[in-house]
């Protein structure tokens, strides 16, 4: 169980062990609430997942993503992998964008576009490999064969024709997601931060090098370098604050009334809880 700490408690935290300690426990309890809110929609009384139609397995699939990649990032946050949280963090930030843009704009047109993006580089492959048998006078490699089979699943499970799918589709970007969930521009901002800095650590940019890969000792000499970086409270920030949101937003639109209530008195003390946390861990780099 993870544990929470009091005002008082943090007000004498003295050392920065003490407050990455507190962030990853305050990270491990908004986990907990996403587990919560999927084992309250979809697993039944005897602990078994129920049967979902197409819909809503794509808000109940993101969720578990989102609980899966978030478990990974709390493992290398504590075994102070500092570059792979980075990784990591990108693939959360999007996952979390998704859920909110759902379950606020969960109209049927936008689950099938988000199935239409990405069918279409399936589509791509499927002609690929058409035109490449019919220039072979209709020879079927065994491996093409399965390759159809795995592509032609896929549309069906999807319940969209491939001969439907047109060469491009309404999934708007990121960025237009995150404008229709509407958020504070206090939060807008710290996504926008957090997914830009991520970006680095993405594609192996320079400054991903400089700060993780290489010794910069001047202009003349930079070595490379192996060793881990130790990941620091700001980092989890952000992945804790959208976790919270996409919490009250599935109380909002997906929970019982008595649920709800409850998730609803919990996010408004986690929130209240982070950000003073982080107050405090502002205040305590300040003065040291």
């Amino acid at each position: 169980m993870a544990k929470l700490f009091t005002e008082e408690e943090i007000l004498k935290f003295s050392s920065e062990n003490e407050f990455m300690f507190a962030t990853v426990e305050l990270l491990k309890y908004t986990i907990q609430q996403l587990h919560k809110i999927i084992h309250s929609k979809y697993i039944d009384e005897i602990g078994k997942p129920i049967n979902l139609n197409r819909d809503s397995a794509i808000l109940a699939g993101n969720l578990i993503r989102l609980a899966k990649i978030n478990t990974s990032f709390l493992q290398n946050v504590c075994e102070n992998k500092l570059e792979i949280c980075y990784i990591l963090s990108r693939s959360i930030y999007e996952t979390q964008i998704n859920i909110l843009y759902f379950l606020t704009n969960g109209e049927e047109n936008v689950y099938n576009n988000y199935v239409k993006y990405s069918l279409l580089s399936e589509k791509k492959l499927y002609e690929i490999i058409k035109k490449n048998i019919e220039e072979r006078n209709g020879i079927e490699l065994n491996i093409e064969k399965r390759m159809k089979l795995s592509i032609e699943k896929s549309f069906n499970i999807s319940e969209i024709e491939i001969e439907e799918l047109n060469k491009s589709s309404n999934w708007k970007s990121l960025k237009k997601r995150l404008e229709k969930i509407d958020l504070t521009s206090q939060i807008n901002e710290i996504y926008n931060v957090f997914y830009g800095l991520s970006s680095h650590f993405i594609h192996g940019n320079w400054q991903d090098l400089v700060e993780n890969h290489l010794n910069y000792i001047n202009d003349k000499n930079i070595t490379i370098n192996y060793d881990w970086n130790k990941p620091k409270p700001h980092l989890l920030s952000g992945v804790i604050i959208f976790n919270l949101l996409c919490v009250k937003m599935f109380a909002k639109t997906n929970a019982t009334d008595q649920l709800k209530e409850e998730l609803l008195n919990k996010f408004r003390k986690l929130f209240k809880y982070k950000f003073f946390l982080s107050e405090k861990y502002e205040q305590f780099i300040s003065d040291n």
